[in-house]
């Protein structure tokens, strides 16, 4: 399944080698980016990337037809007639691509696309494996489980609905990015779950966790009580401390790093 993703110039596109017919399969190859002169519905509208000057019309203005609008309202449209009437794409915008999830192999031909300013190419692999496996899955947790209290909150009332409208479409268009990241196979993100990971095999060693209850991130995001009862189910082993008045920052990192370097210098020295 192909997924759209928002990029900014800046940031590192990994494609490996461009496609002119449209259709996007992997070939001899690999995945390809999806570039279609012509789109003719509003779910090829992205197979021309997006903004591009091949979208201008010939007095110069921008041409969005069949531009896909997933939500309700009404300003949309006129947003997208004010847009027609402009006369190019501005020096800063957003690019959007469409490419197939499959990433490049071993050989294939990759291109990078960017700027000299601010880009995330430097970013390491541990890193961006960090993002992979531990921010993307936390992220769009934290969005589901906010979109689905809105979700309630919008059926006791039109007042309420009109309340949270904005800031759930603007949710869900930050799902769909983050989606993206990880592919729409919600199984496949397990993989990268530490919850999840460790309800599927215990764990060999004994595990020390530390938490502030402080924490404004505790109940939305980090939600340790999960991962604890994954422990439990796994028959792994955990010592969970709770400490009241601490957030997650540098009094309490230096407050309890003594005891997290001692817990894992007699795992090492027990391995």
């Amino acid at each position: 399944m192909r997924t759209l993703l928002p990029l900014v110039l800046g940031l590192s596109l990994v494609i490996a080698a461009c496609g002119d017919d449209g259709g996007g399969d992997e070939g001899p190859l690999g995945p390809r980016a999806l570039f279609k002169l012509n789109p003719s519905s509003a779910a090829e509208f992205y197979d021309l990337p997006f903004p591009s000057d091949l979208r201008r019309d010939p007095d110069g203005t921008i041409s969005l037809a069949h531009f896909p609008d997933p939500s309700p309202r009404i300003i949309v449209p006129d947003y997208v007639r004010a847009a027609e009437e402009l006369t190019g794409f501005g020096t800063t915008t957003v690019v959007y691509f469409r490419f197939s999830e499959s990433g490049p192999k071993e050989g294939e031909l990759v291109f990078t696309v960017g700027n000299p300013g601010s880009t995330g190419r430097l970013l390491t692999l541990a890193q961006l494996e960090r993002m992979r496996d531990v921010y993307y899955p936390i992220v769009l947790e934290t969005i589901a489980g906010a979109i689905a209290a809105m979700t309630e909150y919008a059926k006791t009332g039109a007042k309420a609905e009109q309340e949270v409208r904005n800031s759930m479409f603007s949710l869900a268009n930050t799902q769909k990015a983050f989606t993206g990241y990880l592919g729409e196979d919600r199984e496949a993100w397990k993989q990268y779950d530490a919850s999840e990971l460790i309800r599927a095999q215990r764990y060999p060693r004994p595990i020390l966790i530390d938490q502030g209850a402080r924490d404004k991130f505790l109940t939305e995001q980090l939600r340790p009580e999960l991962f604890a009862e994954a422990v439990r189910d796994s028959g792994s082993e955990l010592q969970f401390r709770m400490h009241p008045g601490y957030d997650h920052g540098y009094y309490f990192i230096s407050t309890f790093m003594e005891d997290h370097l001692r817990h894992h210098a007699r795992q090492l020295s027990t391995a």
